[in-house]
Protein backbone atom coordinates (compact mmCIF):
# COMPACT_ATOMS: atom_id res chain seq x y z
CA UNK A 1 0.00 0.00 0.00
CA UNK A 2 2.49 2.62 1.15
CA UNK A 3 5.41 3.01 -1.26
CA UNK A 4 8.08 4.76 0.84
CA UNK A 5 10.93 3.73 -1.46
CA UNK A 6 9.39 5.45 -4.47
CA UNK A 7 8.61 8.49 -2.37
CA UNK A 8 12.14 8.75 -0.94
CA UNK A 9 13.70 8.46 -4.39
CA UNK A 10 11.46 11.16 -5.85
CA UNK A 11 11.96 13.49 -2.89
CA UNK A 12 15.75 13.14 -3.19
CA UNK A 13 15.87 13.56 -6.95
CA UNK A 14 13.38 16.42 -7.18
CA UNK A 15 15.74 19.24 -6.01
CA UNK A 16 18.51 17.92 -8.28
CA UNK A 17 16.23 17.72 -11.32
CA UNK A 18 14.94 21.23 -10.58
CA UNK A 19 18.51 22.60 -10.67
CA UNK A 20 19.48 20.77 -13.86
CA UNK A 21 16.34 21.24 -15.92
CA UNK A 22 14.48 24.44 -16.76
CA UNK A 23 11.30 24.89 -14.76
CA UNK A 24 9.10 24.19 -17.79
CA UNK A 25 10.87 20.86 -18.38
CA UNK A 26 10.53 19.87 -14.73
CA UNK A 27 6.80 20.59 -14.81
CA UNK A 28 6.43 18.44 -17.93
CA UNK A 29 8.33 15.62 -16.24
CA UNK A 30 6.11 15.90 -13.15
CA UNK A 31 2.96 15.83 -15.30
CA UNK A 32 4.25 12.78 -17.15
CA UNK A 33 4.90 10.93 -13.90
CA UNK A 34 1.54 11.98 -12.53
CA UNK A 35 -0.22 10.67 -15.62
CA UNK A 36 1.44 7.30 -15.09
CA UNK A 37 0.25 6.79 -11.50
CA UNK A 38 -3.06 8.69 -11.46
CA UNK A 39 -5.79 7.01 -9.41
CA UNK A 40 -8.71 5.62 -11.42
CA UNK A 41 -12.19 5.85 -9.93
CA UNK A 42 -13.35 2.94 -12.10
CA UNK A 43 -10.89 0.63 -10.32
CA UNK A 44 -11.99 1.53 -6.80
CA UNK A 45 -13.67 -1.22 -4.80
CA UNK A 46 -16.77 0.25 -3.06
CA UNK A 47 -17.17 0.76 0.66
CA UNK A 48 -17.85 -2.40 2.65
CA UNK A 49 -18.98 -2.04 6.26
CA UNK A 50 -17.00 -4.18 8.67
CA UNK A 51 -14.00 -4.61 6.36
CA UNK A 52 -11.96 -2.22 8.53
CA UNK A 53 -12.25 -1.04 12.12
CA UNK A 54 -14.53 2.00 12.46
CA UNK A 55 -12.72 5.33 12.49
CA UNK A 56 -11.25 7.98 10.18
CA UNK A 57 -7.93 8.06 8.35
CA UNK A 58 -7.21 11.76 7.91
CA UNK A 59 -4.87 12.75 5.05
CA UNK A 60 -3.65 16.35 4.75
CA UNK A 61 -0.70 18.70 4.37
CA UNK A 62 -0.36 18.74 8.13
CA UNK A 63 3.12 20.25 8.33
CA UNK A 64 2.98 22.68 5.38
CA UNK A 65 3.47 26.36 6.25
CA UNK A 66 0.72 27.72 4.00
CA UNK A 67 -2.98 28.50 4.34
CA UNK A 68 -3.95 25.14 2.85
CA UNK A 69 -1.81 23.49 5.53
CA UNK A 70 -3.39 25.50 8.35
CA UNK A 71 -6.86 24.70 7.09
CA UNK A 72 -5.91 21.04 7.03
CA UNK A 73 -4.61 21.28 10.60
CA UNK A 74 -7.80 22.95 11.83
CA UNK A 75 -10.01 20.18 10.43
CA UNK A 76 -7.63 17.68 12.00
CA UNK A 77 -7.79 19.48 15.34
CA UNK A 78 -11.58 19.23 15.35
CA UNK A 79 -11.29 15.51 14.66
CA UNK A 80 -8.69 15.17 17.41
CA UNK A 81 -11.04 16.87 19.89
CA UNK A 82 -13.97 14.65 18.84
CA UNK A 83 -14.90 11.15 20.00
CA UNK A 84 -13.98 9.66 16.61
CA UNK A 85 -11.05 7.22 16.45
CA UNK A 86 -8.65 8.92 14.03
CA UNK A 87 -5.16 8.45 12.64
CA UNK A 88 -3.45 11.45 11.04
CA UNK A 89 -1.29 11.05 7.93
CA UNK A 90 0.87 13.88 6.63
CA UNK A 91 1.08 14.29 2.86
CA UNK A 92 4.03 16.61 2.15
CA UNK A 93 3.76 18.93 -0.81
CA UNK A 94 6.57 18.08 -3.27
CA UNK A 95 7.80 21.62 -3.87
CA UNK A 96 9.59 24.47 -2.13
CA UNK A 97 6.95 25.14 0.57
CA UNK A 98 8.32 24.84 4.10
CA UNK A 99 7.02 21.77 5.93
CA UNK A 100 8.03 22.25 9.56
CA UNK A 101 4.80 23.00 11.45
CA UNK A 102 4.59 20.98 14.66
CA UNK A 103 0.88 20.12 14.07
CA UNK A 104 -0.06 20.81 17.69
CA UNK A 105 2.34 18.00 18.70
CA UNK A 106 -0.25 15.42 17.61
CA UNK A 107 1.20 12.01 16.75
CA UNK A 108 1.29 11.13 13.05
CA UNK A 109 0.69 7.73 11.43
CA UNK A 110 2.29 6.15 8.38
CA UNK A 111 -0.59 3.92 7.25
CA UNK A 112 -4.42 4.16 7.19
CA UNK A 113 -6.17 1.63 9.42
CA UNK A 114 -9.80 2.70 9.69
CA UNK A 115 -12.98 2.35 7.62
CA UNK A 116 -13.29 5.97 6.44
CA UNK A 117 -10.78 8.10 4.53
CA UNK A 118 -10.97 11.88 4.78
CA UNK A 119 -8.69 13.66 2.30
CA UNK A 120 -8.08 17.39 2.88
CA UNK A 121 -6.15 17.56 -0.40
CA UNK A 122 -7.06 19.46 -3.56
CA UNK A 123 -7.08 17.37 -6.76
CA UNK A 124 -4.12 19.27 -8.24
CA UNK A 125 -2.08 18.08 -5.23
CA UNK A 126 -3.06 14.41 -5.49
CA UNK A 127 0.34 13.96 -7.11
CA UNK A 128 1.77 14.16 -3.58
CA UNK A 129 -0.60 11.48 -2.30
CA UNK A 130 0.16 9.24 -5.27
CA UNK A 131 3.86 9.27 -4.41
CA UNK A 132 3.03 7.75 -1.01
CA UNK A 133 0.11 5.39 -1.59
CA UNK A 134 -1.22 3.03 -4.20
CA UNK A 135 -4.80 2.91 -5.49
CA UNK A 136 -5.86 0.36 -2.87
CA UNK A 137 -6.09 2.93 -0.04
CA UNK A 138 -9.55 3.71 -1.45
CA UNK A 139 -10.74 0.11 -1.54
CA UNK A 140 -13.51 -1.08 0.81
CA UNK A 141 -13.45 2.34 2.52
CA UNK A 142 -15.89 5.22 2.59
CA UNK A 143 -13.99 8.10 0.96
CA UNK A 144 -14.62 11.76 1.77
CA UNK A 145 -13.01 14.68 -0.07
CA UNK A 146 -12.38 18.12 1.38
CA UNK A 147 -11.38 20.80 -1.12
CA UNK A 148 -10.57 24.49 -0.87
CA UNK A 149 -11.64 26.60 -3.84
CA UNK A 150 -12.26 30.29 -4.29
CA UNK A 151 -13.53 31.05 -7.81
CA UNK A 152 -17.04 30.82 -9.22
CA UNK A 153 -16.88 27.23 -10.52
CA UNK A 154 -14.80 24.07 -10.15
CA UNK A 155 -12.03 23.64 -12.76
CA UNK A 156 -12.66 20.91 -15.32
CA UNK A 157 -9.37 19.20 -14.38
CA UNK A 158 -10.94 18.30 -11.00
CA UNK A 159 -13.93 16.49 -12.47
CA UNK A 160 -12.26 13.07 -13.05
CA UNK A 161 -11.25 12.95 -9.37
CA UNK A 162 -14.76 13.43 -7.98
CA UNK A 163 -15.79 9.80 -8.57
CA UNK A 164 -13.08 8.67 -6.15
CA UNK A 165 -15.25 9.99 -3.32
CA UNK A 166 -18.54 8.97 -1.74
CA UNK A 167 -19.23 12.45 -0.36
CA UNK A 168 -17.62 15.80 0.41
CA UNK A 169 -17.06 17.90 3.52
CA UNK A 170 -16.28 21.54 2.75
CA UNK A 171 -15.61 24.53 5.03
CA UNK A 172 -17.94 26.98 3.25
CA UNK A 173 -21.30 27.25 1.52
CA UNK A 174 -19.58 28.93 -1.43
CA UNK A 175 -17.49 25.81 -2.12
CA UNK A 176 -20.58 23.62 -1.67
CA UNK A 177 -22.43 25.64 -4.31
CA UNK A 178 -19.49 25.28 -6.72
CA UNK A 179 -19.29 21.52 -6.18
CA UNK A 180 -23.05 21.09 -6.46
CA UNK A 181 -22.84 22.23 -10.08
CA UNK A 182 -20.68 19.22 -11.00
CA UNK A 183 -21.76 16.38 -8.68
CA UNK A 184 -24.92 14.89 -7.19
CA UNK A 185 -23.04 13.26 -4.31
CA UNK A 186 -23.71 14.43 -0.72
CA UNK A 187 -21.96 17.65 0.31
CA UNK A 188 -21.82 18.83 3.92
CA UNK A 189 -20.64 22.24 5.13
CA UNK A 190 -18.39 21.82 8.16
CA UNK A 191 -16.64 25.11 8.95
CA UNK A 192 -13.17 25.27 10.39
CA UNK A 193 -13.09 25.46 14.16
CA UNK A 194 -10.68 28.20 15.20
CA UNK A 195 -8.13 27.29 17.85
CA UNK A 196 -8.26 29.19 21.14
CA UNK A 197 -5.52 31.80 21.17
CA UNK A 198 -4.03 32.64 24.54
CA UNK A 199 -3.11 36.29 24.06
CA UNK A 200 -1.02 36.35 27.25
CA UNK A 201 1.29 33.70 25.79
CA UNK A 202 1.88 35.48 22.49
CA UNK A 203 5.39 36.83 21.88
CA UNK A 204 5.72 40.60 22.21
CA UNK A 205 7.06 40.89 18.68
CA UNK A 206 5.15 44.00 17.54
CA UNK A 207 4.07 47.27 19.10
CA UNK A 208 2.03 49.72 17.02
CA UNK A 209 0.62 51.87 19.80
CA UNK A 210 2.18 54.98 18.29
CA UNK A 211 -0.23 54.97 15.32
CA UNK A 212 -3.56 53.56 14.23
CA UNK A 213 -2.36 50.59 12.16
CA UNK A 214 -4.14 48.85 9.29
CA UNK A 215 -2.76 45.44 8.30
CA UNK A 216 -3.14 43.47 5.09
CA UNK A 217 -1.42 40.17 4.35
CA UNK A 218 -0.75 38.01 1.32
CA UNK A 219 1.48 35.20 0.05
CA UNK A 220 2.87 35.43 -3.48
CA UNK A 221 2.11 31.72 -3.87
CA UNK A 222 -1.57 32.61 -3.45
CA UNK A 223 -1.44 35.19 -6.28
CA UNK A 224 -1.11 38.93 -5.75
CA UNK A 225 -4.07 39.78 -8.00
CA UNK A 226 -6.46 37.49 -6.12
CA UNK A 227 -5.33 38.68 -2.69
CA UNK A 228 -5.30 42.26 -4.01
CA UNK A 229 -2.98 44.13 -1.62
CA UNK A 230 -2.74 46.84 -4.29
CA UNK A 231 -6.44 47.55 -3.78
CA UNK A 232 -5.83 47.97 -0.04
CA UNK A 233 -2.95 50.37 -0.71
CA UNK A 234 -5.06 52.45 -3.10
CA UNK A 235 -7.94 52.63 -0.62
CA UNK A 236 -5.59 53.58 2.21
CA UNK A 237 -4.02 56.39 0.17
CA UNK A 238 -7.47 57.67 -0.77
CA UNK A 239 -8.63 57.66 2.87
CA UNK A 240 -5.52 58.81 4.72
CA UNK A 241 -3.27 60.70 2.34
CA UNK A 242 -2.97 63.64 4.75
CA UNK A 243 -3.02 61.72 8.05
CA UNK A 244 0.29 61.34 9.88
CA UNK A 245 -1.04 59.23 12.77
CA UNK A 246 -2.17 56.29 10.62
CA UNK A 247 -0.09 53.58 8.96
CA UNK A 248 -0.63 50.60 6.67
CA UNK A 249 1.50 47.48 6.96
CA UNK A 250 1.61 45.10 4.00
CA UNK A 251 2.76 41.71 5.33
CA UNK A 252 4.10 39.35 2.67
CA UNK A 253 5.24 35.74 2.41
CA UNK A 254 7.34 34.18 -0.36
CA UNK A 255 7.50 37.56 -2.08
CA UNK A 256 8.64 37.28 -5.70
CA UNK A 257 10.78 39.93 -7.39
CA UNK A 258 7.93 40.89 -9.71
CA UNK A 259 5.41 41.22 -6.87
CA UNK A 260 7.88 43.25 -4.80
CA UNK A 261 8.43 45.63 -7.70
CA UNK A 262 4.65 46.11 -8.07
CA UNK A 263 4.27 46.85 -4.34
CA UNK A 264 7.25 49.22 -4.15
CA UNK A 265 6.01 51.19 -7.15
CA UNK A 266 2.61 51.58 -5.48
CA UNK A 267 3.93 52.71 -2.08
CA UNK A 268 6.72 54.95 -3.39
CA UNK A 269 6.93 58.25 -1.48
CA UNK A 270 4.38 57.11 1.12
CA UNK A 271 6.20 57.00 4.45
CA UNK A 272 3.13 55.71 6.33
CA UNK A 273 2.94 52.50 4.22
CA UNK A 274 5.39 49.79 5.25
CA UNK A 275 6.33 46.49 3.64
CA UNK A 276 6.95 43.63 6.10
CA UNK A 277 8.59 40.62 4.46
CA UNK A 278 9.39 37.11 5.64
CA UNK A 279 7.89 34.09 7.34
CA UNK A 280 6.60 34.33 10.90
CA UNK A 281 5.84 31.62 13.42
CA UNK A 282 2.18 31.12 14.19
CA UNK A 283 2.63 32.93 17.49
CA UNK A 284 4.39 35.86 15.81
CA UNK A 285 1.66 36.07 13.18
CA UNK A 286 -1.04 36.21 15.85
CA UNK A 287 1.03 38.82 17.68
CA UNK A 288 1.18 40.91 14.50
CA UNK A 289 -2.60 40.74 14.03
CA UNK A 290 -3.27 41.49 17.70
CA UNK A 291 -0.97 44.53 17.64
CA UNK A 292 -2.84 45.98 14.65
CA UNK A 293 -5.93 48.16 14.79
CA UNK A 294 -7.70 46.54 11.85
CA UNK A 295 -7.13 43.73 9.33
CA UNK A 296 -8.09 44.52 5.73
CA UNK A 297 -8.74 42.01 2.95
CA UNK A 298 -9.89 43.35 -0.40
CA UNK A 299 -9.70 39.84 -1.85
CA UNK A 300 -11.18 39.09 -5.20
CA UNK A 301 -11.99 35.55 -4.06
CA UNK A 302 -11.34 33.40 -0.98
CA UNK A 303 -11.63 29.68 -0.27
CA UNK A 304 -12.23 30.43 3.40
CA UNK A 305 -10.36 33.49 4.71
CA UNK A 306 -8.39 32.13 7.66
CA UNK A 307 -6.55 35.38 8.52
CA UNK A 308 -9.91 37.14 8.86
CA UNK A 309 -11.25 34.43 11.18
CA UNK A 310 -8.01 34.62 13.17
CA UNK A 311 -8.42 38.39 13.52
CA UNK A 312 -11.97 37.84 14.77
CA UNK A 313 -10.60 35.33 17.30
CA UNK A 314 -8.24 38.05 18.50
CA UNK A 315 -11.06 40.63 18.73
CA UNK A 316 -9.62 42.76 15.93
CA UNK A 317 -12.06 44.55 13.56
CA UNK A 318 -11.94 43.55 9.92
CA UNK A 319 -12.68 45.07 6.53
CA UNK A 320 -13.38 42.57 3.76
CA UNK A 321 -14.81 42.23 0.28
CA UNK A 322 -18.38 40.98 0.57
CA UNK A 323 -17.78 37.99 -1.71
CA UNK A 324 -17.06 34.23 -1.75
CA UNK A 325 -16.47 31.95 1.25
CA UNK A 326 -15.93 34.73 3.78
CA UNK A 327 -19.64 35.54 3.64
CA UNK A 328 -20.33 32.54 5.91
CA UNK A 329 -18.96 34.49 8.87
CA UNK A 330 -18.42 38.04 7.66
CA UNK A 331 -21.36 40.37 7.13
CA UNK A 332 -22.38 43.94 7.89
CA UNK A 333 -23.16 43.05 11.53
CA UNK A 334 -19.75 41.50 12.27
CA UNK A 335 -17.40 43.48 10.02
CA UNK A 336 -17.00 46.38 7.62
CA UNK A 337 -17.90 44.87 4.26
CA UNK A 338 -16.92 46.32 0.90
CA UNK A 339 -19.08 46.45 -2.23
CA UNK A 340 -17.85 44.86 -5.45
CA UNK A 341 -18.61 44.14 -9.10
CA UNK A 342 -18.31 40.61 -10.50
CA UNK A 343 -15.81 40.60 -13.38
CA UNK A 344 -13.83 38.09 -15.40
CA UNK A 345 -10.66 36.93 -13.66
CA UNK A 346 -7.44 38.15 -15.23
CA UNK A 347 -5.53 35.07 -14.02
CA UNK A 348 -5.35 31.56 -15.44
CA UNK A 349 -6.16 28.86 -12.86
CA UNK A 350 -5.68 25.12 -13.49
CA UNK A 351 -5.01 25.98 -17.16
CA UNK A 352 -8.43 27.67 -17.45
CA UNK A 353 -9.30 31.34 -17.90
CA UNK A 354 -13.11 31.45 -17.81
CA UNK A 355 -13.50 32.27 -14.11
CA UNK A 356 -15.25 35.23 -12.48
CA UNK A 357 -14.24 37.06 -9.32
CA UNK A 358 -14.94 40.25 -7.37
CA UNK A 359 -13.58 43.68 -8.18
CA UNK A 360 -13.80 45.58 -4.86
CA UNK A 361 -15.00 49.18 -4.86
CA UNK A 362 -11.95 51.21 -3.78
CA UNK A 363 -14.03 54.25 -2.82
CA UNK A 364 -16.22 52.11 -0.57
CA UNK A 365 -13.12 50.46 0.92
CA UNK A 366 -11.71 53.90 1.75
CA UNK A 367 -15.02 54.82 3.45
CA UNK A 368 -14.91 51.63 5.51
CA UNK A 369 -11.33 52.41 6.59
CA UNK A 370 -12.50 55.81 7.81
CA UNK A 371 -15.43 54.14 9.60
CA UNK A 372 -13.06 51.87 11.52
CA UNK A 373 -10.72 54.75 12.28
CA UNK A 374 -13.63 56.79 13.65
CA UNK A 375 -15.02 53.83 15.63
CA UNK A 376 -18.35 53.74 13.78
CA UNK A 377 -20.41 50.86 15.29
CA UNK A 378 -17.11 49.28 16.37
CA UNK A 379 -18.20 47.69 19.66
CA UNK A 380 -21.40 46.32 18.12
CA UNK A 381 -19.48 44.67 15.30
CA UNK A 382 -16.84 43.24 17.65
CA UNK A 383 -19.53 41.74 19.87
CA UNK A 384 -21.21 40.04 16.91
CA UNK A 385 -17.82 38.88 15.69
CA UNK A 386 -17.08 37.24 19.05
CA UNK A 387 -20.45 35.48 18.95
CA UNK A 388 -19.64 34.01 15.53
CA UNK A 389 -16.29 32.72 16.76
CA UNK A 390 -17.86 31.30 19.91
CA UNK A 391 -20.68 29.50 18.10
CA UNK A 392 -20.14 28.96 14.37
CA UNK A 393 -16.34 28.96 14.03
CA UNK A 394 -15.71 26.89 17.13
CA UNK A 395 -13.94 23.56 17.45
CA UNK A 396 -16.98 22.30 19.35
CA UNK A 397 -19.31 23.09 16.43
CA UNK A 398 -16.95 21.58 13.87
CA UNK A 399 -16.38 18.44 15.99
CA UNK A 400 -20.11 17.98 16.59
CA UNK A 401 -20.92 18.22 12.89
CA UNK A 402 -18.20 15.68 12.12
CA UNK A 403 -19.38 13.30 14.83
CA UNK A 404 -23.01 13.49 13.69
CA UNK A 405 -22.18 12.72 10.07
CA UNK A 406 -19.69 9.99 11.06
CA UNK A 407 -22.38 8.17 13.06
CA UNK A 408 -24.71 8.27 10.06
CA UNK A 409 -22.04 6.70 7.83
CA UNK A 410 -21.02 3.83 10.09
Amino acid sequence: MNNPKRYRIIRKLSPIVKKILPKSWFEKLKKHFKKGVSYKASERIPYEKGHFENGINYFGHLKANIGLGQGSRLYALSLYKSDISTCFIDVPLPNSIKQDDNFYNIELSKEPKYSINLFHINPENFFALEMLFEQDIFNYRYNIGTFLWELDHIPSSWIPYLDLFDEFWVPSKFIKDCLREVTTKPIYVIPYGMERINVKQLPHAFDFRDKFTFLTMFDSKSNIERKNPIGVIKAFKKAFEHYENVRLIVKTNNLTKDDKKILLNEIENYKNIELLEGNLSRGELYSLIKASSCLVSLHRAEGFGLPLAEAMSLNIPIIATDYSSTRDFINSTSAYVVKYNLVKSSVIYQNESNFMWADPDIDDAARQMLNVFNGYKLEEKLKNSRDIIRNYLSIKNSSTLMENRYKQII
